[in-house]
């Protein structure tokens, strides 16, 4: 009975094999692992000159100066394992490499044994234009961002400089790229 059962085994695991590799990729269709695909679309976004309506435009600053509170620079008391998730979700979201690279290094200098209180972002939309990119409505955002608070007790003001692709048709925006970012 043992036998049976194990030869019925290999001729299963044999068959689910063969219909595998039958049904897998096509040599054409195989990707290296180490191929970069290109995951950004900001600078590929057609460029419009239909601005976002003046409701829509205040959706927007709200959900950045969120956005910034959360994200750009977040609190101390978020904890290392959160401040973690954050900075890497941030990461990615920044197109340009060079720019990814500088914000690193900053945030570690910033962060580096300080406590910091986020108290306030204000963010002034410089322009906000409607376009659409891969079937979706996209914010093509210009903007800086004030963000103010303590840096283990002493009082900072930092002004980013962002452009942003931005999800703003639902009631939540969202930040899907910064394709450029600066401060001071």
């Amino acid at each position: 009975m043992r036998r049976i059962v194990r030869k019925i085994g290999i001729v299963m695991v044999l068959f689910c094999l063969t219909v595998m590799s039958m049904a897998g990729c096509k040599k054409g269709e195989m990707k290296e692992e180490n191929q970069e695909v290109d995951k950004f679309f900001y600078s590929k976004l057609p460029k419009t000159n239909q601005k976002v309506s003046e409701e829509e435009e205040k959706k927007i600053q709200k959900g950045i100066e969120n956005w910034a509170k959360t994200v750009l620079l977040a609190d101390s008391s978020v904890g290392k394992q959160n401040q973690k998730l954050i900075e890497k979700s941030f990461y990615q979201s920044i197109a340009d490499e060079k720019q990814r690279e500088k914000v690193k290094k900053d945030r570690d200098k910033f962060y580096k044994g300080n406590d910091v209180k986020v108290q306030s972002a204000e963010a002034k939309i410089e322009n906000a234009y409607a376009t659409e990119y891969d079937g979706k409505s996209i914010g093509d955002v210009t903007c800086d961002v004030v963000i103010k608070g303590k840096k283990d007790g002493k009082p900072f003001s930092r002004t980013y400089h962002l452009k942003l692709a931005v999800s703003y048709v639902n009631e939540v925006v969202s930040v899907y790229e910064v394709g450029s970012i600066s401060w001071k």
